[in-house]
């Protein structure tokens, strides 16, 4: 276990990755779906996370400030066995800290959760071999503003974009092609980051969404190919409900996957 060293809140007109709120513009889950049955919330920066094992949750490492007070909760219950303390955290080893706007942002954005106790109502999720294609269309899931009351799962189907900074500065309007912060930013991003864009244009990546899944459903199983860490809007467009952001920026699963499994299937001390 590190300490951990992460108590960010990354809130600007360009780039958001924390808070309470989660996919303003998607779509509540159905009680069928098995994304509603393996996303968790997680207390203090009001993120989502993800069961990947039975006293395991994965997550964005900027979620994790508030520990060892972190306390994670399957929303949808309210049962004795619906919440766990948090025991530990876990950081990829070869995370660091990156300057993003002005910020110092962990990347890897990942971390592991160990909970004191299991979480009822929860089955746990699969971690994806698979890389994410540009062109495949995914889904995103957290907990919504709109859906706050309802303490429900929200998700927005999105489809993952190239990592390219000229394509990516295409997709803003009125955007400078040549130079300026959000150039600067995606510039340093690219390397970090697989990015999204919500299919429909009313879909937004909002605060709370940190932490959560990026995912397909296959035979009723969840399968994760990357989480959430923040989203790129533009300055003009981008609003306090989150309805201008543009891109999602993606931790992918793929290059830590082994490291989360050493975690979670490892040996216990």
């Amino acid at each position: 276990m590190k300490n951990p060293i992460f108590s960010l809140s990354l809130i600007s007109v360009l780039f958001i990755g924390s808070a309470a709120g989660a996919v303003v513009g998607g779509q509540a889950a159905f009680p069928d779906d098995s994304i509603r049955r393996s996303v968790v919330e997680i207390s203090g920066p009001g993120c989502t996370g993800v069961s990947v094992g039975d006293r395991y949750v994965l997550t964005a490492a900027h979620c994790t400030g508030e520990f060892p007070s972190l306390v994670i909760f399957k929303s949808s219950l309210y049962q004795e066995c619906s919440h766990s303390f948090v025991d530990d955290v876990f950081y990829p080893p070869d995370e660091t800290l990156v300057a993003i706007n002005g910020q110092n942002w962990p990347v890897p954005d990942l971390a592991v959760l160990q909970l004191k106790t299991p979480l009822c109502g929860t089955t746990p999720a699969v971690l994806s071999a698979e890389p994410l294609a540009p062109g495949a269309t995914l889904r995103t899931a957290g907990y919504s503003q709109g859906l706050w009351d309802a303490r429900e799962v929200d998700w927005t189907d999105v489809r993952i974009l190239p990592s390219d900074t000229n394509a990516l500065i295409s997709l803003f309007p009125d955007s400078n092609p040549t130079g300026g912060r959000l150039r600067q930013m995606v510039q340093t991003e690219v390397p970090i980051f697989n990015f999204a864009r919500p299919i429909k244009d009313d879909g937004a990546i909002c605060q709370g969404d940190s932490g959560g899944p990026v995912y397909k459903e296959m035979g009723g199983q969840v399968s994760i190919y990357g989480l959430t860490s923040g989203f790129l809007s533009h300055p003009k467009i981008g609003s306090a409900k989150c309805d201008g952001s543009f891109i999602q920026l993606i931790v992918p699963i793929q290059p830590e996957r082994n490291w989360i499994l050493s975690r979670v299937e490892g040996p216990r001390l």
